[in-house]
């Protein structure tokens, strides 16, 4: 199976950013935010801070997976970091998260926006390029940032509202699809795994059908499918009455 392209975008932070999420991790191990560290460690604290001055403007581009998988040198890249990344990257944004509630709690809704925002593009930007385990992570990322949303959004003005709308349609016109995704997974594991997973995608390509069809991908689909139409009831966002 050939790999399908990469998508290209400029600038592209995503290795920073992911050793940004290795400073977090070190500093923050309980995944708290800032503020509730200024009573365990002022020192620890002030440090968290600084990460996200450089972290959050970042995260404002349309980053993607930097690693090109169709290269054998950036397979075993994958293969040797790729646990340790979905580890850092869950770390990260759960401690985002945790900045957006205690700014929303402080009643600092522009900062809560902030991180919230930065959760969600963070999602998006592990999803783009990368396998399906990438994807399903990535959603799970963002859902930390929706939730946040969720929290404040009715307290939220005008100018926060249109610059969520902005961000959401940025992140929903930056999608790649699920074919795309699985074609990169099944060119990926063909090549990790041997002749064996080969053989078993041409069987299955003469027996059963497109990958669209096949049940080891059912599952993957489904969620996909179910997690676009949650996207979509986001419209809602748009309403006059809801931006008045």
């Amino acid at each position: 199976t050939p790999f399908p392209p990469n998508l290209t975008v400029s600038p592209n932070h995503f290795d920073r950013i992911m050793e940004i999420a290795g400073q977090v991790k070190a500093v923050n191990e309980n995944e708290l935010s800032a503020a509730d560290m200024d009573e365990i460690d002022p020192f620890i604290a002030d440090k968290l801070r600084e990460i996200y001055i450089e972290l959050l403007p970042l995260l404002e581009a349309q980053n993607a997976q930097a690693l090109d998988l169709s290269s054998d040198k950036d397979q075993q890249a994958r293969e040797r970091d790729g646990v340790d990344g979905l580890m850092l990257a869950n770390s990260m944004s759960r401690s985002l998260a945790a900045e957006s509630k205690a700014s929303w709690i402080y009643g600092d809704l522009p900062s809560a926006a902030d991180f919230a925002l930065a959760a969600i593009r963070f999602g998006a930007a592990y999803r783009r390029n990368g396998l399906m385990i990438d994807d399903m992570i990535g959603r799970a990322i963002m859902s930390n940032g929706y939730h946040e949303v969720l929290s404040w959004r009715k307290d939220a003005d005008v100018s926060i509202l249109r610059t969520l709308i902005a961000v959401l349609n940025e992140v929903d016109e930056g999608q790649e699809s699920a074919s795309i995704i699985i074609q990169r997974d099944m060119a990926y594991c063909e090549r990790l795994f041997g002749w064996q997973n080969r053989l078993s995608s041409i069987v299955e390509q003469r027996t059963v059908g497109e990958p669209s069809q096949r049940k080891n991908y059912a599952s993957f689909i489904a969620s996909f499918q179910t997690w676009q139409r949650s996207e979509e009831h986001t419209s809602e966002l748009q309403s006059p009455y809801v931006i008045s």
